[in-house]
């Protein structure tokens, strides 16, 4: 799909998903309403990971595979993160990660925190991510593996991201 928003192509796109291209117009608007209005509030910018920040589903990631190169190969669209990141923070927004992968159900590999950490070192390289999204904002952990429970900490729990949008909200 070609791209006719003008905020889009000054970022030097011609080609990107639809759900992204929404996503794009919907914040790049709501963005110029607070401008004009001079809205001060801030915003809670919650980026999933897999398949948002990168291209395939990453889970556990064997520590061999976790090479700058191999990270770079399956970023979804770095430039766009990182103006977007960036352009974000200026403004005064916070940014954030949600993630399933969970270090706790990782046995093989790298996962976690650990894992979106390294793909937003590589992002943001030579910058440093932390300085647009605060690693205390990462959370990263799978509701099959720990229980919200704490009355039965054995019980399922099942849920969306709720729960991670909850406790970074609760860190900011």
């Amino acid at each position: 799909m070609r791209l006719r928003h003008a905020a889009v192509r000054q970022l030097g796109y011609s080609l990107i998903s639809t759900a992204v291209l929404a996503l794009i117009i919907v914040l790049c608007r709501e963005l110029k309403r607070r401008r004009r209005l001079k809205d001060r509030r801030r915003l809670l910018v919650v980026l999933d990971f897999d398949e948002t920040i990168t291209k395939r589903h990453v889970g556990m990631t064997p520590s061999e595979e976790l090479t700058e190169p191999e990270i770079r190969t399956n970023i979804r669209d770095r430039k766009f993160l990182v103006e977007f990141l960036v352009l974000a923070k200026e403004m005064g927004h916070f940014c954030a990660v949600a993630s399933f992968s969970d270090e706790k159900a990782s046995t093989l590999g790298v996962a976690g925190s650990s894992l979106i950490k390294s793909y937003l070192q590589a992002i943001f390289k030579p910058l440093d991510f932390s300085d647009y999204i605060s690693p205390n904002l990462i959370e990263s952990w799978n509701p099959e593996y720990r229980s919200l429970n704490q009355s039965n900490p054995s019980a399922p729990v099942l849920m969306g991201k709720a729960a991670h949008i909850s406790n970074i909200i609760k860190k900011i």
